[in-house]
C-alpha cells in the first residue's frame, strides 16, 4: 500500500535521525498518538505504518524496512525489537545462503545449519570446535 501521497507535506521538518547512514524524515505532528513527547515528531514510516494500521502503533513496536529502503519501500510492524532483529537476522542468512534457517559462527565465519551448532548463553550460534580452536589459542598465549 503506497501512502506516500497523504503525507501531510507542511509538518515536514526536514530534519530526522540517521541510522546506518540512511535519514529518516521526520514528521512535525505533535498531536499524533506516537509523536516524541519531547519534540512532538515522528519519523515517516512510522507514521506510514500507523496510517496503513488504523491505529496508533502498539508500545514497544518496531517498524521494519522490509526491502532495506527508508522511502517507498514495504513496511511490517513487529511486535517488538527481539522479533525485528529476528528479521535481519533471517534476512542475511537468505541472502548470503539461500536458507533464512541458516546461522553464522562468529568465529570461522561459516553459515550453517543450527542443528551442527551449539547455541550460546545470548543466543547465538557456533561450532563447538571452533569455540575450542579460540579457547586454545587464547590459553596459549596466556602462558
Amino acid at each position: 500500500m503506497n501512502l506516500s501521497g497523504n503525507l501531510p507535506a507542511s509538518n515536514v521538518t526536514g530534519k530526522g535521525k540517521k541510522y546506518e547512514g540512511k535519514s529518516y524524515k521526520a514528521l512535525w505532528i505533535p498531536s499524533h498518538p506516537n509523536a516524541r513527547k519531547s519534540s512532538g515528531s515522528i519519523d515517516e514510516h512510522r507514521y506510514m505504518a500507523a496510517k496503513a494500521l488504523g491505529k496508533s502503533l502498539p508500545d514497544g513496536s518496531v517498524v521494519h524496512h522490509h526491502n532495506g529502503k527508508v522511502r517507498g519501500g514495504d513496511l511490517v510492524i513487529c511486535q517488538d525489537n527481539a522479533y525485528h532483529k529476528l528479521l535481519h537476522r533471517r534476512q542475511r542468512a537468505y541472502e548470503a545462503t539461500g536458507d533464512p534457517r541458516k546461522r553464522k559462527c562468529p568465529f570461522c565465519k561459516a553459515w550453517d545449519d543450527p542443528e551442527n551448532m551449539r547455541e550460546t548463553h545470548n543466543g547465538s550460534h557456533e561450532h563447538p570446535e571452533c569455540r575450542n580452536e579460540y579457547n586454545r589459542s587464547r590459553n596459549k598465549g596466556a602462558k
